[in-house]
């Protein structure tokens, strides 16, 4: 008899901890708080484990270990290698960090395959990383595009913690004089083309 209740109350328990557990939101992202940018150009931001910056001088990457950083992502292409001043890739070895890059350097390297390749860095290093390009603009991109894909965060929300890094305003916005907000396209009619058609006659 005691035996029987006592199943029953634990298997009771299990279906209420079940619940919760497929009820419960995915924790969202931190906002991003700036941080000193010693040794870092324009921009140092973090959120959470992750900081995301402009490019870092070998002072500012060897700050990175003791902040908790495992991995350092560098979005600049090999064209701007020269441009750094010092061997980054050896110096995050040195340091023990993993290095990895993932160039942005046209309109034709956004691709979900960019973006699916950092997610699984970001995981593999429990977001332990530093992601960086030259400006923390492109790396501001990437995060926000990170924020909607992996974290299920709202396109308006996400853009907002990239702006809070250096996603920066359009340039149609500064003409305007008021600020805008990224949308999504709708999709085409499966029929349609570019070009504009007219009823035939």
């Amino acid at each position: 008899m005691k035996t029987s209740r006592l199943r029953r109350l634990i298997q009771h328990n299990l279906a209420g901890l079940l619940a919760i557990l497929l009820i419960a939101p995915v924790q969202a992202a931190d906002f991003p708080q700036t941080q000193d940018i010693t040794g870092f150009d324009k921009v140092l931001s973090r959120s959470g484990a992750a900081f995301i910056s402009g490019q870092p001088t070998a002072e500012g990457l060897a700050r990175m270990p003791a902040a908790g950083v495992t991995a350092v992502i560098t979005l600049r292409g090999d064209n701007e290698q020269p441009d750094i001043g010092y061997d980054e890739a050896a110096s995050a070895s040195d340091l023990g960090l993993a290095y990895y890059s993932l160039p942005l350097s046209g309109d034709d390297s956004y691709s979900p395959a960019v973006l699916a390749q950092f997610i699984a860095l970001y995981q593999e290093h429990d977001g332990k990383i530093l992601l960086h390009c030259g400006s923390a603009r492109r790396a501001s991109f990437l995060w926000t595009a990170f924020l909607v894909k992996h974290q299920g965060m709202d396109l308006a929300t996400a853009q907002q913690h990239g702006m809070a890094i250096n996603l920066g305003k359009s340039p149609v916005a500064g003409l305007l004089g008021q600020n805008m907000e990224l949308s999504y396209q709708s999709p085409a009619p499966a029929n349609s083309d570019d070009a504009t058609t007219t009823s035939p006659e």
